[in-house]
Formats: structure tokens, sequence, C-alpha cells
């Protein structure tokens, strides 16, 4: 029963093993080989080891996610005067080993851009001797939060409350580092859950053949401290990966590319034609710049077989496309309106009109829960509040600002020249005199496809 997976969870695992993957990049999916780049049934083992090595892989999946998560986290996040003074050394020391929590909510952001939806869950150190809040407040024992990824929430329960909905019940799975008792050089990992219900709390090992009760007690809580980070649904832990069209189409055009740099490695293997020559004369011929072919039969002739490059041209437009496919996704998550090119979308000052500032506002809601959340272990109702200045138009630009702009121009959604307008007027604004069909053709002129509409 330990083992249970929450049915919702459990259709989302495939995607949720492709998108890993992706996050692990080229080398991951080539190493994965049969996974993403099938072997047909004539195809021999030498003849797939050599497509497979020849395969190149283009990472979109992680470009987007960097330049979004980019985009939102140029600026450090601002807390208020509002949080609680116990709170303070929270923000500087997030996770308890020192990160920033700055630092943290970027990575539960980028979990949800992944993956939908990331948690996180707020807990206090194990300490000796240590029985009331007072207690722990004296020996400077505080909230910590760990961001948890959304395959290892395997399970909960939900019930009504005051006419809110409410978790009662989770559990967590968790990989545990020890030291092994059979190797003073190594260690060894552990799988085990956490399971949480209001006011209480239980860790269990899995062991070979049975588990075992590694801890249990109360939390003196009325709630559980968990805060889902929910980008793509209103329902209860239920989001999707947002860019798992992306991924499919990161895919498709490794499998496209793998397949043309194959047939052109093939056809640039040049094939000797030879008609009207007898058995005789071929076994004494060789194959060489400095040699001449002679046969006694006048009409026979040498050339070599033509390369049809038809195949190729073809593979190579529907790269373009789905090359344009990607680039139109990014996009979509700026601009409501899907049907705009990269070089006719002049990026909305307005948020309000964007995936990108319901994304930020579903951000900001989680990490005031998280400190709420955390106030309520100090008997304090009200956390406070942070900003998230997200408006990528009204600041100069950063080292991180230039970072973006660039995996933009990458992904051939603007040219190098207009990048280096931006830059000098340190601004995410395009320039005044910016148009449209000549940026279409400086990025034609750069080797880049611009962005068509698809159907």
């Amino acid at each position: 029963m330990l083992d249970y997976i929450q049915p919702t969870l459990q259709k989302k695992l495939k995607y949720y093993t492709k998108i890993d993957d992706l996050i692990l990049g080229g080398d991951t999916i080539k190493e994965s080989g049969t996974k993403y780049l099938k072997k047909s049934k004539s195809e021999t083992d030498e003849s797939y080891d050599i497509r497979l090595d020849e395969a190149l892989y283009l990472d979109f999946f992680n470009q987007t996610i960097d330049g979004l998560s980019g985009l939102i986290f140029k600026n450090p996040i601002v807390y208020g005067d509002d949080i609680p003074a116990q709170l303070e050394s929270m923000i500087e020391n997030a996770d308890a080993q020192g990160n920033h929590m700055d630092v943290m909510v970027e990575r539960m952001f980028k979990k949800s851009l992944e993956k939908g939806l990331s948690f996180a869950s707020i807990d206090l150190p194990k300490a000796e001797n240590v029985k009331t809040r007072a207690d722990e407040q004296k020996l400077g024992i505080r909230p910590y939060i760990t961001i948890i990824a959304p395959e290892n929430i395997t399970s909960w329960k939900t019930r009504v409350e005051n006419g809110q909905l409410v978790l009662s019940q989770v559990k967590i799975r968790e990989f545990v580092e020890e030291e092994d008792p059979l190797n003073p050089y190594g260690t060894k990992t552990y799988e085990q859950y956490r399971i949480l219900e209001i006011g209480s709390y239980q860790i269990i090992r899995k062991l070979e053949k049975q588990t075992m009760m590694i801890d249990e007690g109360a939390t003196g809580l009325n709630f559980i401290p968990l805060v889902c980070l929910n980008l793509e649904s209103e329902e209860f832990f239920s989001a999707m990966p947002p860019f798992m069209e992306l991924a499919n189409i990161n895919i498709a055009h490794y499998k496209r590319l793998s397949g043309m740099m194959y047939n052109d490695y093939i056809a640039c293997n040049p094939v000797l034609k030879m008609f009207g020559f007898d058995a005789n004369e071929l076994g004494a011929v060789t194959i060489s710049v400095n040699k001449a072919v002679v046969s006694s039969n006048t009409d026979a002739t040498v050339d070599w077989l033509q390369y049809d490059a038809s195949g190729s041209e073809q593979t190579a437009r529907t790269l373009d496309r789905l090359e344009a496919k990607v680039r139109q996704i990014g996009l979509s998550v700026i601009s409501q309106d899907k049907t705009l090119t990269a070089t006719e979308v002049n990026i909305s000052s307005s948020q309000s009109q964007s995936k990108l500032n319901g994304y930020v506002r579903a951000l900001i809601d989680a990490v005031e829960l998280i400190f709420q959340m955390s106030a309520r272990m100090y008997g304090i109702e009200d956390g406070g509040s942070i900003a998230i200045n997200a408006d990528i138009l009204s600041q100069p630009l950063t080292a991180q600002d230039i970072i973006a702009l660039n995996n933009i121009v990458s992904a051939g959604n603007l040219s190098q020249d207009t990048m280096w307008k931006m830059i000098g007027s340190g601004s995410f604004r395009l320039p005044d005199d910016f148009d449209s069909e000549e940026e279409k053709l400086n990025i034609s002129s750069s080797n880049m496809l611009p962005a068509e509409p698809m159907q």
C-alpha cells in the first residue's frame, strides 16, 4: 500500500519521464537509443549505431524554460516590511543549507514551468529537549523549506472545512543518503515516505522485503505545511505540463534532423557506377585519383551515382516548420494572440495580457502562503507579503537580461542587430525605428527562418 500512486499522478508519469530526459539534455536523449530514435526492422545494429552517432539534438525545451524564467527573475524579489521579524533570517537561508529564498523560489517556479506544478514543504529541524515554541525560539530553531518535484507527491486526500477544500493527508516520497555500514568509504540511498496528516506525521522506510517506521509524532499544527505552485489548473494538484507540446516537437525535430543527417552522411559517400566491364577486368580495378580505368569494350562507361537531395530538402522544410512552432509556443506565453509571429509582436507592457503574468500571480500567492504557514508555526497569523517585479520593459538590462536576449536570438525570434540596439538602449522595448518586414529580412539573412503562423 505504501507504493500506491494517485491515479491523477499515474496518468502524468509518462510525461514527467520525457520531460526529465529533455531537462538532462542531448546526451541523455542519445543514450536512450531506440526510446527516442527508432530502429527499423531491416536495419542492422551497425547501421543503427552509425545513425545514432551521427544524430544531433538541438535543445529547444530548456532554452525556452530558461528564457521565460530569466524574464521573471531579472529583479530580486521584494520582501515586505510586514514579514515577521522571526522569519527574516529565513529569507537569507531558506532551506537551512545556505540558499537564499530567491534561489528556492526560482527553483520552485522553474519546476512548475517544466511540469505544471511543484511543491514546497515547510518543516522545523529536529532538536533535543524542545517541548514548546518558546524552546524553539530560544534555540534559534526556525522553519526551512524543501522544494519537491510533483512525481514525489504520490498520494493525497482532501476534505471540506468551513466551505473550503483543504489538504487532509499527503504521502511524500523521499530518497535519503546515509553511511553504508558495509562500506566505510561509501553511502547508501534509502527510499522512504513521509506521511503528513493534520496534526501528525510518520516516516516509513522501504527495505528489501519490509518497511520500517523511522519516526512519528505530532506537529501541533491544524494544517499540513505543504504549498503547491499550480500554474495550469484550478483543480487540486492536477495541472499538466504547460510545455508538453514543445517537448514533443523537440523530440520530433531530433528524429527528423537525425534522419536527414544520416541520409546526407550516406549520400556523401560516393558510389562508382561501371558498365560494360567483364569480371576479369573488374577484378583488377583499383579506384584512385591517380588511376585510369581501361576496358577492351569501347562502350564501357564509368560514372558516379548522383545524389538526389529532394528528400533532404523536404525534411529541411519540415524542420523549419517545427522550429517556427517552437518559437510560436514561447511567444504565446508572453502574448495572448497566438497568431502573431516573432517579428510582428511588440511585447505588451501590460503584463495582464499574458499567461506569464498569471504565472507570476500564482507564484506570489504560493510564496506568501509559505511565509504564512511559517508564521503560524510561531503562533502568528500573518506571514507578510512579497512583490515580484516582472515588468520586462521598464528596468535597465542586467547580465541576466542579456543572456535572455541571446536565447531569444538563438531561437530565431530576433536579429542580432536588433538585440544589440536593445542592449545599447538598456531596455527590453523594441527600437523606435523597428520595422517588422525589415526584421524578417535580417533574420532570414542570418540563416534563421522567421516564425510563420501554423495551423
